[in-house]
């Protein structure tokens, strides 16, 4: 209807569903029915406003449920689904299609973020201007209710939450106040509550009990004196004065927040959780929100710029390297690799309990621990699966940021290289034996090594007898051809009777066959066991992510670092408790033995063996 377009007019809908793909939200509707309901959602599903028709009906709340899971969806992080969402989708049903109803849910949401995200920052701000605003306007009822211990914000959670929808005001009530928060902004919610208190100060200032107020306010307020036709109309009177009320308010108890909020009330609650002290969570949170955007992170406990994260995790987990460690990290493309290694949910955010996680795992994780996230850093196309491509361009990242950008190699040179790599650290080793009737045996050789190699194969019938490049030959009918030349070989093949027998060594990669230009090509393919050999390889990598044997780990300078940080702060921390204080020296460690490195045979000659 009428009230719908108007309502679309006013939250600017499309201009907001403009900047998503068409079917977005199709698609999250889909999803959420792959990935399954969500228990809270479901619970209050029954619960919400069931007297109204529609909801009566399982079409709508079929049209419910739908929304609110591909909105848990759209914002698993900041949002997922908060209590009060469910309210606003009903009033919103009552008015607009479904799909419409989605879109509009999502620009009230995010315009009042603080209400829903798990800190309710914004909800805490905007009650405490209230509470300011009806100590200035209404002076007797403010002192009444702090005689009684009562204050607006026992009261107001749900007012603000749900936009008056339901508690304090009937259905139709609300929507029509609606059409006026949607017009003149949130100003009206706090001109709405001033009213509702206003016209029921001198029943409320009769009463004595806390109970009794708390009773009256939440359940009785409307019920002694419903809105009037002129109530949204003295309501709006005030809007222009108490605009810059609200604006100046909110922006002192931002700041006040700020400094309050640097103190976390959960500090010890996650610190269990993710093995920290309670002042340790204190300290990371304060770098993770950083000094230049405090406000904006603590609203939604989540951090959206890359330098920022870039500077918490490099103070955080690398305090002891330059300043360059953190610039160059941003400028090789390390920090956006890692920030996008956290943020599985792709939503551009990492929050807080993220970066506690991957900072206990980077500076105390076990072996393991830390070799699943360089498997996840490595892991650029998210398949689970680690490629040659995906290790080059890893290694380079990480080589570039600790020493700076190297002269650029070829790029088949570097793959090649990094498959070599890939294939020492996880070939597999078989005795195969090859019988052949007749000759000649169609193979190339490469004969620099202990054992002839097969380098190239020239006849369709020896692939038939499954021979692969790359297997060594060990002897022809028992001739063992170690450490055999280019005459060796032809004096074995001269003196050889058939049916021969030819025994080889294979080399078995973990490979899968890709199309690559409409031609199947083997490439190795690691998973997590594979990449645990391969990775420590690179030294590098190794030392970024602590990925040495275990028994190795005080040689790690990072390791070491780490470990002398704590024992810092243990010896201070008891040297305190004594009255003294000496600092721990921070011991040497011994230099880090070499990476082990396997000869590396180069083809320089081949025969072809035929039956003389």
């Amino acid at each position: 209807g009428m009230r719908g377009e108007i309502w679309m007019k006013f939250l600017r809908i499309d201009a907001f569903k403009a900047h998503y793909p068409f079917g977005y939200y199709n698609a999250l509707v889909a999803l959420s029915q792959e990935s399954g309901s969500n228990s809270e959602i479901e619970r209050d599903l029954r619960r919400t406003m069931p007297d109204l028709p529609i909801f009566q009906t399982k079409e709508g709340l079929s049209k419910l449920s739908n929304i609110l899971h591909a909105y848990a969806l759209r914002s698993p992080d900041v949002v997922g689904y908060c209590q009060g969402t469910n309210i606003i989708c009903a009033g919103l049903l009552q008015v607009l299609e479904e799909e419409d109803a989605f879109w509009a849910l999502c620009v009230l949401v995010e315009a009042r973020l603080g209400y829903y995200a798990p800190s309710m920052i914004s909800l805490k701000v905007d009650q405490s201007v209230l509470q300011r605003v009806v100590s200035f306007r209404l002076p007797r009822l403010s002192k009444h209710m702090e005689s009684l211990g009562v204050s607006v914000f026992h009261f107001t959670t749900s007012w603000f939450l749900c936009l008056f929808m339901k508690d304090p005001l009937l259905v139709q009530d609300a929507i029509e106040l609606w059409d006026y928060i949607f017009c003149y902004g949130d100003e009206v919610l706090f001109l709405m509550a001033i009213e509702l208190l206003k016209t029921q100060e001198e029943t409320m200032l009769e009463i004595k009990e806390a109970d009794e107020m708390l009773t009256f306010v939440l359940h009785g307020i409307m019920k002694s004196n419903p809105v009037r036709c002129d109530t949204f109309h003295r309501v709006l009177k005030d809007i222009g004065s108490i605009a810059l009320q609200i604006e100046t308010l909110r922006t002192y108890f931002q700041q006040s927040l700020c400094r309050e909020q640097y103190e976390r009330s959960d500090a010890a609650l996650l610190g269990g959780r993710f093995g920290y002290a309670p002042d340790e969570v204190n300290r990371l949170w304060k770098l993770f929100c950083g000094s230049n955007k405090c406000w904006e992170t603590m609203l939604t406990e989540t951090q959206s710029e890359v330098a920022l994260f870039a500077d918490a995790l490099h103070l955080a987990c690398f305090p002891n390297e330059p300043v360059r460690f953190c610039s160059h990290g941003l400028m090789s493309g390390f920090m956006q690799r890692m920030f996008d290694t956290l943020d599985s949910n792709n939503t551009c955010n990492i929050t807080f309990k993220k970066f506690l996680s991957v900072v206990h795992t980077l500076r105390y994780g076990s072996q393991l621990s830390r070799m699943k996230l360089c498997f996840r850093f490595f892991d650029f196309d998210g398949d689970g699966i680690v490629g040659a491509s995906d290790l080059s361009q890893g290694i380079a990242i990480i080589t570039d940021m600790l020493h700076g950008v190297q002269i650029a190699k070829d790029e088949k040179s570097r793959m090649a290289s990094v498959t070599e790599v890939m294939k020492r650290a996880c070939f597999e080793e078989k005795i195969v034996y090859k019988t052949f009737n007749n000759g000649p045996f169609y193979l190339q050789l490469e004969t620099k090594g202990s054992f002839p190699k097969v380098k190239r194969i020239l006849h369709q019938s020896t692939r038939q007898k499954g021979i692969s490049e790359e297997w060594e030959l060990l002897s022809i009918n028992e001739i063992s051809l170690k450490e055999a030349n280019d005459e060796a070989i032809k004096s074995a093949v001269k003196r050889v009777h058939f049916p021969a027998t030819l025994k080889f060594r294979a080399l078995y990669y973990p490979s899968i066959e890709r199309n690559e230009g409409g031609r199947k090509k083997k490439t190795i393919q690691l998973q997590l066991q594979q990449f645990m050999r391969v990775i420590r390889m690179s030294k590098a990598a190794a030392t970024l992510f602590r990925l040495h044997d275990a028994d190795d780990d005080d040689n790690n300078e990072l390791a070491k670092r780490s470990k002398c940080i704590t024992q810092n702060k243990v010896l201070e921390s008891k040297q305190k408790r004594r009255g003294t204080f000496v600092r721990m020296k921070k011991p040497q460690p011994p230099p880090c033995p070499p990476s082990p490195c396997q000869k590396v045979h180069s083809a320089t000659s081949f025969l072809e063996m035929q039956n003389s």
